[in-house]
């Protein structure tokens, strides 16, 4: 990939000029990743009034989280050894597989097994994306690209449920399910057109089979500390799940073969820096997207639908705020970058004090800003991430992007429900435990986000306006 100090592409260049190929299917991939979440999540209950398993519905998420997450961690590891096209190529044949397996199922373990195996494709589908952007397009051209993936994914959340009902109505849960074959079908073709072809390395691939396990087992203490109710085993598997992880990124450090950058846990390395200010703030955020929906029809008498969009309008204001600043001057970059987590945070108190209040309207503003603290910052802390990576990390460093931003999601998950079970929205038919708790979670992911604001400082005083070379 070239660098240089040209302007960003335009709009047209970008989908159907010269960057056309890679950008549909960069975007092809973001589909398949977002589109597969919201169809399985909306067809869940007729699944289950199928085949049964409701006892097993918790680990069809779960199973999900555990599987990407793994092999998003392996992503950049695998792709430094084998070349983007077979590990993608790969990765889409096994999310294929776990298709059909899902919707041939007879029971529901068969689903979660297909899941599983979704998972696993997915996971480095989504990583070696956020790879390739760097690797096929300059540097100018990463954030308007960013932008048109933010937009696939606010589709995605509008369109997926939408067309999931009416498969599902129309058809069944397993039509709903087989419609992502064509999309994996034509994603593997563009892929193989797309991604040029890379001769293997022929360095020693020592696979970190132990601390992928690791990071597993972590994984999957995060959604046991998730599902749990009572406030004591949930806290101790969440304590069980930061010293499972953060002694694994501690050992990744020093490793021969890191799946991480080497600098993770260190202070002050500016892509470290800016992978930590992302994933405070996609931690901050889950309270969010846990609860806004469940609390707008508990506390505003708002329908499942209503609610579901109220909760869209993140995606819609991230998207918005994405594309407005995609071909933003460099001199006003580290503004932005600023203004991501000090935004959500001003955001995520105005959840709730207007919960406290009980204000829709404020409610639907403070989400409009946590969208935009997002939209804003994103792409450049990216493009400063990748911008500053050690040459050799390259790949683990943008592999190491949606994967630590998935992991702080997760955790920041299972810690707004584990304050939210201490401080009352267990109590559904209780609105002031409700609006006690909803205040409580809120000011959580507040007080999450507040060292991002730092981290945002230190990337911005540490590391260039102009992004440096990027090699590909």
């Amino acid at each position: 990939m070239n660098s240089s100090a040209n302007p960003p592409p335009t709009w047209d260049e970008l989908l159907f000029g010269r960057y056309a190929a890679v950008a549909w299917t960069l975007c092809l991939g973001t589909a398949m990743h977002a589109t597969a979440w919201y169809i399985l999540a909306t067809a869940l209950p007729s699944t289950v009034a199928d085949v049964g398993g409701a006892a097993l519905v918790s680990w069809v998420v779960s199973i999900y989280l555990v599987a990407s997450i793994v092999t998003g961690s392996a992503s950049g590891l695998l792709k430094s050894r084998y070349g983007s096209r077979p590990v993608v190529v790969v990765a889409a044949t096994v999310f294929l597989i776990g298709t059909v397996v899902a919707a041939t199922a007879t029971s529901m373990a068969m689903v979660v097994a297909g899941r599983a195996l979704q998972g696993f494709g997915e996971g480095v589908i989504w990583a070696v994306t956020t790879i390739l952007v760097k690797d096929l397009l300059p540097n100018e051209a990463v954030p308007p690209m960013y932008a048109i993936l933010g937009v696939v994914w606010a589709a995605a959340a509008v369109i997926g449920p939408l067309a999931s009902g009416i498969l599902v109505e129309v058809w069944s849960w397993r039509g709903a399910l087989w419609s992502l074959l064509p999309i994996a079908v034509v994603y593997i073709a563009l892929v193989q057109f797309v991604v040029p072809p890379v001769a293997p390395s022929r360095a020693e691939l020592r696979f970190p089979l132990l601390r992928l396990l690791l990071i597993a087992a972590g994984v999957v203490a995060l959604s046991v500390g998730a599902a749990i109710a009572d406030p004591m085993p949930s806290a101790l598997a969440l304590a069980i799940a930061v010293a499972l992880i953060a002694g694994t990124l501690i050992a990744d450090g020093g490793a021969r073969t890191p799946l991480f950058p080497r600098d993770l846990m260190r202070r002050g390395a500016v892509a470290p820096t800016g992978i930590w200010v992302l994933t405070l703030m996609f931690c901050a955020e889950a309270g969010v997207s846990v609860y806004v929906a469940l609390l707008a029809q508990q506390l505003f008498g708002a329908s499942p639908v209503v609610a579901g969009y109220i909760l869209a309008v993140v995606a819609f204001a991230w998207t918005s705020g994405a594309l407005a600043v995609a071909r933003a001057r460099r001199s006003v970059v580290d503004i932005l970058i600023l203004a991501g987590p000090i935004l959500l945070v001003a955001g995520l108190v105005g959840t709730a004090v207007a919960f406290a209040a009980h204000a829709l309207i404020l409610l639907i503003v403070a989400l409009v800003v946590v969208g935009l603290a997002f939209g804003f910052a994103y792409t450049f802390v990216a493009q400063r991430v990748l911008a500053h990576a050690r040459p050799e990390e390259s790949d683990v460093t943008a592999g190491a992007l949606p994967t630590l931003e998935a992991t702080g999601a997760a955790f920041g998950a299972a810690l707004a429900g584990l304050v939210g079970n201490l401080t009352g929205i267990a109590a559904l038919g209780d609105p002031d435990a409700l609006r006690s708790g909803a205040v409580w979670v809120m000011a959580l992911g507040a007080a999450i986000a507040t060292p991002a604001v730092l981290g945002a400082f230190v990337l911005v005083r540490r590391s260039a306006p102009v992004p440096a070379p990027v090699s590909g």
